[in-house]
């Protein structure tokens, strides 16, 4: 062992070692495998030529050749290897901090195996962020959703304690999921009961907008991965034809009692969010319906003019109510020019990518996103159509005739009022002004064509007086699961009417 240590130790080197190391409890455990054994002098050695500060026994911030008398006299000094609460790792290393720092200080009980109560023990748990079995999950041994997608690791990894078995159908602990089951009515008229079945693929737009999301994962991938079960056969073959016994109309509240209830299997109940293509009208109207922050969702459409974009859409939108979007993000406003979210309205055929997205944008940018909140606030009382209102982000396109009368007017009160009649109207015509919201008189920027009367300002849909758009970070504020949401009995219904 010496002479192999004279050929090995060629030189010593200043090394930065961090902090942390001088405190861990046991440097004679070079491997850190929990015992002190004549495996950790190789490891020492393998350690001083790779200048790793494993290397450094006498905490002096350099790997020099005196660190090898340094490990000896460690080695022989031994260390207490108990291990209180047998889950592979000696009680010294769990610092109980509550954060992982080293794999000498876990942050984790040593009086409890499983500290983070995932039903993984924390020696399994070993923070790599790379998973590779069931002995090494790289998951975080003191957070139980190392993820954030709600979803426990333990069940991620294990399957549930009630037999859902969502490693077989696809979750990963290290990166966000989300389970939707997709069920059809069997038609009230006609010959084929699975006219309303989602057709396979035509929901690629979908997963590719959750795989493209702007959160992180701690496998260093970007996105979320969306699961929809719609009886493809195998693990998921939850997705099914729902009896034709409902008469119309039918409401969501009926939906998730009398329908998910029998046709969701109770071990899904948390993990999955539901949804039902219906041909019975919904009571309180619309052609989707969504339970805000809730599991379920109700989708009432023949199959759409452009399938691959419509499948997609419509099932983003509502669920996007399920997550805990409104139609204004926060707020219930809609059609706000700058919240280029698909909950918006305005962007019911896809967001506005190209920075043209005032009133005449007449193509559809056919993309499909939740809004990620960096649009500036708009004051509709004072626009100024001269002043870039992306910032230059966009490209060249960015500056927005409001009112449509070809000129990018300076401050010009009300001037978010477009014409009346020209099709792209925000605001109504031909309406008494609500309570509180002054009418615009009728001149060369606003000509109304319709009833008459004046547009109204700060006037949106739903009759709500306002003054200001805001944009909103959608991405950031959803839900991925069921599991967390405070569901009440009756949650809130949102009625959309969606084209």
């Amino acid at each position: 062992m010496n002479r192999m240590l004279s050929c090995a130790i060629l030189s010593s080197s200043l090394l930065a070692i961090a902090p942390a190391y001088s405190q861990d409890p046991c440097k004679a455990d070079v491997n850190k495998d929990g015992s002190v054994d004549p495996a950790d002098q190789s490891s020492w050695v393998a350690a001083y030529n790779a200048m790793d500060e494993a290397a450094d026994q006498n905490s002096d911030g350099q790997v020099t050749p005196a660190d090898w008398s340094a490990f000896i006299a460690n080695y022989n000094a031994g260390c207490d290897t108990t291990d209180h609460d047998s889950d592979g790792i000696i009680s010294i290393y769990e610092n109980n901090g509550g954060t992982w720092v080293a794999n000498y200080m876990t942050g984790t009980d040593p009086m409890n195996p499983d500290s983070d109560g995932d039903g993984l023990s924390d020696f399994v748990e070993t923070r790599t962020y790379v998973y590779f079995d069931l002995t090494h999950t790289g998951t975080d041994p003191n957070i139980d959703d190392t993820d954030g997608d709600t979803i426990d690791d333990g069940d991620e990894v294990l399957g549930t304690s009630s037999g859902l078995d969502l490693p077989g159908l696809g979750a990963n602990p290290l990166h966000k999921d989300i389970f939707i089951e997709l069920d059809w009515h069997e038609p009230l008229s006609g010959s084929n009961p699975d006219a309303y079945q989602p057709p396979v693929g035509y929901f690629d737009i979908l997963e590719d907008m959750f795989s493209n999301a702007p959160l992180s994962n701690p496998d260093g991938v970007d996105g979320i991965v969306v699961h929809i079960d719609m009886g493809q056969g195998g693990l998921y073959s939850g997705g099914n034809r729902v009896s034709s016994a409902h008469t119309s109309p039918i409401s969501l509240n009926q939906i998730s009692t009398q329908i998910q209830s029998i046709n969701l299997d109770s071990n899904r109940v948390g993990y999955f969010y539901y949804c039902l293509y219906t041909d019975r009208s919904l009571t309180g109207g619309g052609t989707g319906q969504g339970e805000l922050n809730g599991d379920t969702l109700a989708i009432r459409q023949t199959p759409p003019t452009n399938p691959t974009f419509g499948y997609s859409y419509y099932l983003a939108h509502e669920l996007g109510h399920c997550m805990g979007l409104r139609h204004g993000g926060f707020e219930d406003i809609n059609f706000k020019p700058n919240y280029n979210s698909i909950m918006n309205y305005r962007f019911a055929t896809g967001l506005d990518v190209d920075g043209d997205g005032g009133p005449g944008d007449e193509m559809p940018d056919l993309v499909l996103d939740y809004s990620v909140g960096i649009r500036p606030v708009i004051f509709s009382d004072s626009i100024d159509e001269s002043v870039d209102l992306y910032g230059g982000a966009l490209g060249s396109s960015n500056y927005l005739d409001w009112n449509q009368n070809g000129i990018l007017d300076m401050p010009y009160p009300y001037d978010i009022t477009v014409p009346c009649g020209s099709g792209t109207s925000y605001l109504p015509c031909g309406q008494t002004c609500p309570t509180g919201c002054p009418s615009i008189p009728t001149n060369s920027n606003n000509t109304c064509t319709s009833g008459g009367n004046s547009c109204c300002a700060n006037y949106a849909f739903g009759g709500i007086c306002w003054a200001e758009f805001r944009d909103f970070d959608d991405w950031s504020a959803i839900r991925l699961t069921p599991l967390l949401h405070a569901r009440a009995s009756s949650p809130e219904i949102i009625t959309c009417v969606l084209e």
